[in-house]
């Protein structure tokens, strides 16, 4: 069971269909990337990294991926959430950039 950050909620609509993709890396982290096209028509994308036993190792939540169908988006988030998790220097939350740098808004 995961731990659910607070990008999560952030991020979080029931109301709001997404696609999603998880997988287990052989580094014991997991991987879930969900895409979802907002109210607006935006399409917004959730990465999600944890350890084994469903910790936030990170999270992060784009609210709009320009130019992007949400196909696209989660297979960039696909690629991005496998180099963030298999990076050598990868560190957990440590890592991660600001949020003014990392997070972009609408």
């Amino acid at each position: 069971m995961k731990h659910r950050g607070s990008q999560y909620w952030f991020w979080s609509d029931s109301k709001l269909p997404d696609e999603s993709h998880e997988e287990s890396l052989s580094n014991g982290l997991t991987i879930e990337v969900r895409a979802r096209l907002s109210r607006k028509g935006i399409t917004q994308l959730f990465i999600g990294i944890y350890t084994a036993t469903g910790v936030p190792a990170a999270e992060n939540y784009f609210d709009n991926r320009p130019n992007e169908t949400v196909s696209q988006a989660l297979s960039w988030g696909l690629t991005r959430a496998r180099a963030m998790a298999t990076s050598p220097t990868f560190d957990g939350l440590a890592s991660l950039p600001t949020p003014e740098t990392f997070f972009l808004k609408t």
